[in-house]
């Protein structure tokens, strides 16, 4: 901002140096305040130009406009400078927001896996012994090695040696290898404690049979505390509320399927949502070609209007003969109107006439709406009948057991009062 003004400064600070005298006014003036006050760098020149008539001097026309179209240049230049200066702006706070979002991905990744997971025990402890081991099996490989050159005895018991060394290291190398191998698979899962088994196994590189193995020996273990893998072995989550979530997804997704099913066996169904996707289809078409910004907002509450109904006729198929002049008149002739509008609107033409049936057809429009959300209460009626008859059973029940009565809560709502 204190480069723009700076630069805005030196402009002004310019021009006013750069005042001319005018002849006639015995005056100087500054050209760049006229432009600045029209900042319409087209009634500028045309009010120079009158100038200069009315006074027949039109040798100073020609540079007037020149430096009125310069100083026009210089604001567009200006603008320009600000514009790359946001950008590089954007460009530096970017990588910094980045960072940021990824230092707080890493914070909070990191008090997920304190809470979700408890590491192998005995990594230093293990290198400690790993690495003498070995020392002790290599120095007792050699002293054998030596003893059976020399042809002395005794030299199996150095190898033996060598092997028991070899043995205790391989231990405790596959401890360190165990500690090594947790780490990087909760490096592969996600900040939500989610990992796909196949990156996972890309991540790590082993195959995904192995990583399915290491998981379920870590839950198992405990390394895990709250560990699931599903989806036959393709998911892994790391917490119960994960878990949770997918267990919901399975029965929302097993009620979609079984609904989807119901409407693959019912035909009559089936006719009806295609019959209805092919005529939203069409008024999508039409209202792209309509201008008035008021009908393509009703055509989009109509079409709203019809995916709610195509849902509630999902859930309640039984009630499909509700919808028998719907899809056979309604929905047509919704679709005419539509056309209509669309040819006359593009004809260009206003008279009386053609007004007053456009008029009519957007009040058509609103009416067609009214009667599309009566026809939704009507399919959605039976869920207001069930509550109701709940309601009604469950008073019974309580007034039988001497629970409720009307008027206890009239007279408890008095005393509110």
């Amino acid at each position: 901002m204190r480069d723009s003004n700076y630069n805005r400064r030196n402009f002004d600070h310019d021009y006013r140096n750069r005042s001319r005298y005018d002849e006639e006014t015995d005056s100087y003036y500054d050209p760049y305040e006229e432009y600045r006050r029209d900042k319409d760098i087209s009634s500028y020149i045309g009010r120079s130009v009158d100038d200069m008539l009315r006074g027949m001097n039109l040798g100073g026309l020609n540079d007037k406009i020149l430096k009125t179209v310069d100083m026009a240049i210089d604001e567009v230049n200006r603008s320009t400078v600000y514009k790359i200066a946001s950008r590089a702006g954007e460009s530096l706070i970017k990588p910094i927001y980045d960072k940021e979002i990824k230092r707080q991905k890493f914070i909070n990744k990191n008090k997920l896996l304190d809470r979700l997971t408890i590491k192998p025990k005995g990594l230093y402890t293990s290198i400690g012994f790993m690495v003498p081991s070995f020392v002790l099996a290599v120095i007792s490989f050699i002293v054998g090695v030596v003893f059976y050159s020399l042809s002395l005895g005794s030299y199996g018991v150095f190898v033996v040696g060598g092997l028991m060394f070899t043995g205790i290291g391989g231990i405790f190398a596959n401890r360190i290898l165990n500690c090594l191998n947790f780490k990087s698979y909760t490096d592969a899962i996600d900040e939500n404690g989610y990992g796909q088994i196949e990156d996972m196994a890309k991540k790590t590189g082993r195959s995904k049979n192995k990583v399915i193995k290491d998981l379920r020996r870590y839950i198992k273990n405990g390394n895990f505390i709250e560990g699931h893998i599903v989806e036959d072995d393709t998911i892994f989550l790391a917490s119960d509320e994960l878990y949770s979530f997918y267990k919901s997804s399975l029965i929302s997704r097993e009620k979609n399927m079984k609904k989807e099913q119901e409407i693959a066996s019912n035909q009559d169904l089936k006719n009806l949502i295609d019959a209805c996707q092919n005529q939203i289809e069409k008024i999508r078409d039409i209202s792209a070609d309509i201008d008035n910004l008021g009908v393509k907002n009703k055509v989009l509450d109509i079409e709203g209007a019809i995916n709610n109904i195509v849902d509630a006729i999902k859930k309640y198929p039984d009630q499909i003969r509700i919808l028998d002049r719907f899809t056979s008149y309604y929905m047509p002739t919704t679709v005419k109107l539509l056309e209509s509008y669309r040819d006359i609107e593009s004809k260009g033409i206003s008279t009386s006439d053609i007004d007053k049936v456009k008029l009519d057809i957007e009040s058509t429009l609103d009416t067609i709406k009214l009667a599309y959300d009566k026809l939704l209460d009507q399919i959605s009626a039976i869920d207001t009948m069930d509550i109701n008859s709940d309601i009604s059973v469950l008073k019974t029940m309580l007034t039988q057991d001497g629970l409720y009565s009307e008027a206890n809560i009239r007279g408890e709502n008095n005393g509110y009062k």
